[in-house]
């Protein structure tokens, strides 16, 4: 939001949302406050974990900036609310690993001497740890998985070192060899990550994943720790208030009118004195999840 002349730490300036669960209950009043007074575009984002046992299914979200005595004028652009579900079972290799994934290859052992975070990691010489993950992904959702790993005595650049996956969709096709690589040699646990976009048209359904180090012949060792995958998700529709963003927001108090002077990006942005631009954004949020609003 870029401001002009309003109050600051006005509460009722930011991003704000009231979130619906599944069970008829609701959390109320989650807001990404913005400093206030005159600024250009500032992002402001909050994120809350859904507490294990509860569903979220859905929110009412607003672009809000009222009661301010000083009178001034914000502008939102690029509101957006993601989801970072726990989509991988135990990326931590705690405890006993063999519950929740399976040996490719030669396979892992257990090492509680090297690890990112936690008590252990897994060790792989020549071979990997494989999981079938389940999850939906709309097409326009950006699907990123991502793993940490130490290497002792490997070959650098090698292909076949990372965290890999085999992509399913819906409709029967696949998309094979989405790999994060590491660099390889010797180096302390390292963050190695790829991001894909899911086409318009098609639905992930699923997943294999690998943590995975084979075909070297360094014959080196590799540590795997935290593996995860996320999806980023177009939940808010129209966030940018491009074209006509009526067709998408509700007037809420004063409401907004269409401003094409002030833009974060795009061609537009909503001007709002004393009210807000409200959208009821459905999504899915299983126990565990942690959401983020931002704007």
């Amino acid at each position: 939001s870029k401001a002009v002349g309003t109050s600051v730490g006005l509460w009722d300036y930011g991003i704000y949302a009231d979130v619906s669960y599944s069970d008829g209950t609701n959390l109320w009043g989650q807001i990404a406050n913005f400093p206030g007074g005159t600024h250009d575009f500032t992002l402001a984002e909050t994120t809350f974990t859904v507490p294990f046992g509860k569903t979220v299914d859905g929110m009412n979200l607003y672009a809000l900036y009222r009661n301010d005595a000083a009178g001034g004028v914000a502008y939102f652009d690029d509101v957006s609310v993601t989801v970072d579900a726990p989509l991988v079972i135990n990326g931590g290799f705690e405890g006993d690993p063999d519950a929740d994934w399976s040996h490719y290859g030669n396979g892992y052992t257990v090492d509680t001497t090297h690890k990112h975070s936690g008590y252990q990691s897994v060790k792989i010489t020549n071979g990997g740890a494989r999981q079938s993950v389940n999850f939906i992904a709309e097409g326009g959702s950006q699907v990123t998985i991502r793993g940490y790993s130490k290497a002792v005595g490997t070959s650098v650049g090698l292909w076949d070192y990372g965290i890999y996956a085999d992509v399913s969709y819906s409709d029967g096709t696949n998309l094979w060899g989405q790999i994060a690589n590491f660099p390889g040699g010797t180096h302390d646990f390292t963050l190695a990550e790829t991001t894909f976009t899911v086409p318009f048209g098609k639905t992930v359904d699923g997943m294999n994943l690998y943590a995975l180090y084979r075909n070297d012949a360094a014959g080196g060792v590799a540590y795997f720790d935290d593996v995860s995958v996320t999806v980023d998700a177009p939940l808010v529709i129209n966030g940018g208030f491009e074209g006509d963003p009526d067709a998408d927001w509700s007037h809420y108090g004063n409401g907004y009118t269409v401003d094409t002077t002030h833009k974060h990006s795009g061609y537009q942005s909503v001007k709002i004195t004393n009210g807000g631009a409200r959208q009821s954004v459905n999504f899915i949020a299983e126990g565990g999840s942690q959401v983020t609003i931002r704007g």
